[in-house]
């Protein structure tokens, strides 16, 4: 598969691919006679794989490891538990500060929809729900 076919088919630009592929995170593609780069089937099921774990948070070193392990011994699933273990970890951890800046946030603007109404401030409709409600 030619590079532009391969673009489309991942949603990488050719540039991120010959960096993954001087990086080593995915095999260099064989070469046509015109000195085309031929992209395997392999080589673009593992570009997906690389996208998906991307999407889960997994920094490009953390994939390339996974996928040395999965390429060299084939990736037991005891160590692909233990792998996602981590990431699960972290994801929790990340949740954790999420709902900490969240509850910051929110008392933030409700001090300042409070300031802006002692104000004489219009405040946005949007807005309006979040206000205390006075009796």
């Amino acid at each position: 598969m030619r590079i532009s076919e391969v673009e489309k088919v991942t949603g990488y630009s050719r540039h991120t691919l010959r960096f993954y592929e001087s990086s080593g995170l995915i095999k260099p593609p064989r070469r046509t006679a015109s000195n085309y780069r031929d992209y395997d089937q392999q080589t673009v099921q593992e570009l997906l794989l690389i996208r998906q774990c991307q999407e889960m948070g997994f920094q490009l070193q953390e994939i390339h490891d996974f996928l040395v392990m999965r390429r060299e011994s084939g990736l037991s699933c005891a160590k692909g538990a233990e792998l996602l273990e981590q990431k699960l970890e972290e994801v929790a951890d990340r949740i954790r500060q999420l709902k900490k800046l969240e509850k910051l946030l929110k008392s933030e603007q409700l001090r300042l929809l409070q300031s802006a109404c002692e104000h004489g401030q219009v405040i946005p409709e949007k807005l309006q729900a979040k206000m205390p409600k006075t009796g």
